[in-house]
């Protein structure tokens, strides 16, 4: 799978690409538990997610879905940053509704 993969990206983008792979899993008992100190019993499976990537000298992100058949072009200055503070209000909130810990930096 990786070499059509690079093959793929060469004839897409004209450039050899790193190429990375993820097994999947399924949960089969628990879910969001195992970090909270409950029960969970992960599995592999049979499917990986694989991602092929070029360094670029420009400030364009260029995405492409082989699966989709599908492009999606933007560009870095375009994507915002996550505001941190909201991020920490989150996780106090959904604490104090939970009455679980939350840890946030």
């Amino acid at each position: 799978m990786t070499d059509k993969i690079t093959v793929d990206f060469i004839e897409c983008f004209d450039e050899t690409p790193l190429v990375f792979r993820s097994p999947g899993r399924i949960n089969i008992l628990g879910e969001h538990t195992d970090y909270n100190e409950g029960f969970v019993l992960p599995a592999a499976i049979d499917k990986n997610i694989y991602v092929a990537i070029t360094k670029r000298n420009d400030t364009a992100i260029q995405l492409y879905s082989a699966d989709f058949n599908e492009s999606f072009f933007s560009d870095i200055n375009d994507v915002q940053k996550a505001k941190t503070q909201s991020i920490r209000s989150g996780f106090r909130h959904a604490s104090r509704q939970y009455n679980a810990p939350a840890f946030a930096r």
